[in-house]
């Protein structure tokens, strides 16, 4: 457990500062003023463009990353089993704190205190029920994310950043669409790093997996 752990650590090291330098830029962003103000804030960039862009990359955060998991299993066993635990682990964390706390999304919010909800985006269902923390989109991206940036060698640093980066843009997706409130990406995040990590724990502490699914198998020639 210690070697998967320092692996993980050590191979994705430099992401993690980098997330909690971002993470933390937030989180004072929201402690700044109350969370009505915050969202109008941060939900105040708005184009057709990016209308259209975050629509689409929010479905990140769906189911999208099981698929790939099983998908990548095809590919190599142990790469695709860790992202799809990595999903098991963030929906099982993130679901009893949402009904746990059951706060409310935006749109139920902004109508109680008959603040109108800023730049609505075309074709969005706006969600109006009480479990809005965490936000599950932001800790199945991030799940998904961490596991590429942990299973990506540390000399494709570029790669690394690229995968961090989607992992905020979903995170923002959730924001812009006025879905999430920025408390509830914040802590899907860390839900969705800590599931990554408690998946590489169980899968990387030993060697095994890295195959695909259905091995070619050699012809003995006479």
């Amino acid at each position: 457990m210690r070697k998967a752990l320092k692996e993980f650590l050590s191979n994705s090291r430099s992401m993690l500062i980098m997330f909690s330098i971002i993470w933390t830029l937030l989180l004072v962003t929201t402690l700044l003023d109350n969370k009505l103000a915050t969202h109008i804030m941060l939900n105040s960039f708005h184009n057709p463009g990016l209308d259209v862009f975050f629509k689409l990359i929010t479905y990140m955060g769906t189911l999208i990353p099981l698929g790939l998991g099983i998908a990548i299993v095809l590919l190599n066993i142990r790469k695709g089993w860790y992202i799809v635990l990595s999903q098991i682990f963030a929906f099982l964390i993130t679901q009893p704190f949402k009904f746990g706390f059951a706060h409310k999304r935006p749109a139920l919010l902004f109508y109680e205190h008959d603040v109108e909800l800023p730049n609505v985006v075309d074709d969005v269902t706006l969600n109006t029920a009480c479990n809005s923390f965490p936000s599950g989109h932001t800790s199945a991206a991030f799940a998904l994310f961490t596991c590429f940036i942990a299973i990506t060698p540390a000399k494709y640093r570029w790669l690394q950043i690229t995968w961090l980066i989607m992992g905020w843009l979903v995170a923002y997706s959730r924001v812009y669409l006025s879905q999430h409130f920025a408390e509830d990406i914040l802590f899907g995040s860390v839900i969705g790093v800590v599931a990554s990590l408690l998946a590489y724990v169980c899968l990387y502490r030993k060697e095994w997996g890295e195959r695909p699914l259905f091995k070619r198998c050699k012809l003995n020639k006479k």
